[in-house]
């Protein structure tokens, strides 16, 4: 939830007029910013019906209405997860974001992240009972996502570049932002995190609570990187 709230700030401050954002609520339409702006405020709602339900005694009416806010939560985060990539295919002045394999890029690095995110909060409590389980079945999840991940970048590049006499995806490749692209996404995001979840699994283990923080760690970092390179770079080839 706070990770949420922090992000729905700073898409509040990129508005230009943060003032007025009530007018998303006021006249709401079929675009992609509408649609996100109310998915992102019931999913918050979801969530805080899903925090007090866990966190206080209220009875089992109050747990029905939490189950149900926790099934309507995993729907809206799903469009959550996938709405800033249709959002940014939707700015047809941007050949680097046309592709319909960009929302589905933004799906699974989410998905990745959300893994990087609980893995990190086990850290804290992995002397508590099924704990080891989550972690082991977390990595699992995370390892599946990661490869889909690093094909759906792929099939991105591939559709970019093929739709595009000017390549606009070799500017992540080999351009200004093929750093952040190549360190940042493929080998924190991507390969480091990859091989560190293949050796616990092939050793039918899991790893200290140590190593599983900078795995979680560098999920998030590779999932930073993607959004950063893929903003940048698609603002450059706009100007």
């Amino acid at each position: 939830f706070v990770l949420l709230v922090a992000g729905m700030l700073c898409l509040l401050a990129d508005l230009g007029r943060p003032e007025a954002f009530y007018l998303l609520f006021l006249y709401p339409t079929g675009s992609f910013v509408s649609v996100g702006t109310f998915a992102l405020t019931l999913f918050g709602a979801c969530l805080v019906v899903a925090l007090a339900e866990s966190v206080l005694t209220l009875g089992p009416a109050w747990e029905r209405a939490a189950l149900v806010a926790k099934a309507l939560g995993a729907v809206l985060a799903v469009v959550v997860m996938v709405y800033t990539g249709l959002l940014l295919k939707s700015v047809v002045a941007v050949d680097l974001w046309q592709s319909a394999w960009l929302p589905v890029l933004f799906l699974f690095s989410a998905l990745s992240c959300g893994c990087g995110v609980v893995l990190l909060s086990t850290c804290f409590c992995v002397a508590s009972p099924g704990v080891l389980a989550w972690i082991r079945g977390l990595a699992i999840a995370d390892a599946v996502f990661i490869v889909l991940e690093a094909l759906s970048a792929a099939a991105c590049a591939v559709t970019v570049n093929a739709a595009s006499a000017g390549r606009p995806f070799d500017a992540l490749l080999a351009g200004e932002q093929s750093c952040v692209f190549w360190l940042g996404f493929v080998g924190c995001g991507i390969l480091a995190p990859l091989a560190i979840e293949v050796s616990a699994l092939a050793a039918r283990r899991s790893h200290r609570s140590s190593v599983v923080a900078v795995l979680a760690v560098l999920v998030l970092v590779g999932g930073l990187s993607l959004r950063f390179v893929l903003v940048n770079a698609g603002v450059q080839t706009a100007v």
